[in-house]
This record gives C-alpha cells, structure tokens and sequence, in this order.
C-alpha cells in the first residue's frame, strides 16, 4: 500500500486492502470463521469492510462469525477507545446491523475465553505492536497498572510478547489478559489457513521479521515505507 502524510489515511487504505482480502477469503464459503485481534489497523480493516464493492457479490456465503482472540480488563484511555477487542466486535455489530439492505447472510460475534474449547476458525486478521512511547500496548500497561519487563522483548501479537530470535516470551500480564495462544497461529499456519497482519511504519519492520521466524503469520498488509524497510531488513 502506498504511504501518506496522514495517520488516517494510511489506515484507510490498509484498511481497505485487508476488507477486499478479507471478502476474497470468504466468497467461496458457505460459513466463515475469522478471529480478530486488536489495535487500530483492525479498527481500519472494520470500517472497510461493508463497502458495498466488497460484501455484495457474495453469493455462497450463509453464516459469518467473528472471534475477538483477546478478552482485556475495561480501558479508559483516549488513546485506547475504539481499538479494545470489546469495542470491536460492538463496531462491528453496528455495521452490520444498520446497512440498509438486508444481508443474504447471518452474522455472529464471541470472544475467546480460557478453559473453553477453541473455535475452528478459517482464518486471522490481527495486528503487531512494539512498546514505545505513545503506543497502544504501552498505553494498556499504564491503565492496568502493570510494568511490562522490556529487556527481552521485541514485538507483541494478541498482548503476548516474542523476542528478536522468534522466541515466545512468558505472560506479562498476570493472568489478567485472556488471549489465543500464539501457538495456535502457529499451528494455522502450519495448516496453509490465512493468518494476515496489517501494519504500517518502518519501525515496526524488526518485530515483523521476528514474528516471521516465529511463524506467526502467512499473510502480510503492509503500506510502503514498512515494506521498503521489510527487503531492506532482508524478510
């Protein structure tokens, strides 16, 4: 995707590109399983999604369900609103429901929750996070009150953390995020299933690598000056 000057603009445009891949996946299917993580690029992907170009040539497809891979304690920072697993199946239970034209399918929302069995899923939407100052991932830390230990980590996928080797990193949060183990990407890719990032910004580009040793996805929705940054890495 091309880069703009404007924040608002590249998230549209990855959001678009990740909403047409999106239909791309499901327009063979008659039921449509897809987990989704956190952050603003799924924020983006959502508000895409219900372009009519996109959702009305579907003519197969009977049931759409969405799972949010995250389940976090109430956010009340500015920075957070909009972007919590919460506040994403809301939205998109509003899009949904206030299109003008009646769907030719059923939709569906839950959250993951631990201890019970793990939905059979046709594909993953999510984004990736690196801690920094004025970041979503460093924001939530603050509002739980938490104290993320740094000195190992590198990139974060659904709130869990890996180093620059690929390693998956211990729970930071104390048992108070509930979140599909990475593993299980793992396992989806393994499989051939479409486990598809969106990001933006170079300095996301080393996590990005790491998350490739690791395994972690098969699919990539990138803007420009990350993917400049991606072959400059050497991805």
């Amino acid at each position: 995707m091309p880069t703009f000057f404007e924040d608002e603009q590249v998230y549209a445009a990855l959001g678009k590109a990740a909403a047409e891949f999106f239909w791309k996946l499901a327009e063979a299917k008659k039921q449509f399983c897809v987990g989704i993580g956190w952050g603003r690029s799924i924020l983006a992907m959502i508000d895409a999604l219900m372009s009519p170009q996109f959702s009305e040539p579907l003519k197969m497809l009977k049931q759409l369900t969405f799972v949010a891979l995250i389940s976090v304690p109430s956010a009340h920072s500015p920075l957070l609103l909009g972007t919590a697993p919460q506040s994403l199946l809301g939205t998109l239970m509003l899009r949904f429901s206030t299109k003008i034209h009646p769907l030719p399918f059923s939709v569906s929302c839950m959250a993951f929750q631990n201890g019970e069995p793990i939905t059979t899923m046709n594909a993953i939407f999510t984004g990736i996070g690196i801690f920094a100052k004025g970041k979503l991932i460093e924001a939530y830390a603050h509002e739980l009150g938490l104290k993320i230990k740094r000195s190992r980590w590198l990139g974060e996928m659904l709130f869990q953390f890996f180093d620059r080797k690929g390693h998956l990193l211990p729970d930071q949060w104390n048992g108070r995020v509930q979140a599909l183990p990475l593993i299980n990407l793992q396992k989806m890719v393994s499989e051939g299933k479409p486990v598809v990032v969106i990001a933006k910004g170079k300095q996301k580009a080393k996590a990005l690598i790491a998350a490739n040793k690791a395994k972690l996805f098969n699919c990539i929705i990138v803007d420009r000056s990350l993917a400049k940054a991606l072959l400059k890495g050497g991805a």
